[in-house]
């Protein structure tokens, strides 16, 4: 037992430091956001997963980045719509918000194989759920970074624009 969460929690830091190596060289929202995916997907374990990000314009949950055999275009109001669109008897969910402060951001999302109705499918383990949710608290301020970058591109521009 003693060495099962030892390996554990040697996945899991190797996890978080791979995570750490995408968002300090991602570029741009969706490669950041594609990496942290892909990562967090391989990780722990998961089939597909998607992050979906709050649209403070729409006042929505939109998917920004998807991996796997889930749906991509989507709009949710709230958490609680976009898991029950997610979720089912035959596939197991491991999710993590993505929080800044007190605020949620955003939701990381990962789903196990789907059993097509047969028996339900293996779950998540608690050692999976507590690396997701540590992928999840290392997204938002990488989040809220591009954010502010592409905010600041956009009032260059503007600026330029407004020059000529």
């Amino acid at each position: 037992t003693f060495g099962e969460r030892l390996r554990q929690t040697d996945g899991e830091l190797v996890a978080v430091s791979e995570l750490a190596r995408i968002l300090s060289r991602a570029a741009s929202l969706h490669e950041l956001l594609s990496g942290a995916l892909g990562q967090a997907v391989k990780s722990c374990g998961a089939s597909a997963g998607l992050i979906a990000l709050w649209n403070r314009f729409t006042e929505e949950y939109e998917t920004a980045q998807v991996l796997g055999d889930l749906p991509a275009d989507g709009h949710w109001r709230t958490t609680d719509m976009l898991m029950r669109e997610l979720s089912g008897p035959d596939r197991p969910l491991a999710a993590a918000p993505i929080t800044r402060e007190t605020q949620v951001i955003g939701s990381l999302v990962l789903a196990g194989a789907r059993h097509g109705g047969q028996a339900p499918g293996k779950t998540f383990t608690r050692s999976q759920q507590a690396c997701c949710d540590s992928l999840g608290g290392l997204l938002a301020p990488a989040v809220e970074a591009c954010w502010l970058r592409e905010e600041e591109t956009s009032r260059t521009r503007l600026a330029r624009a407004r020059a000529l």
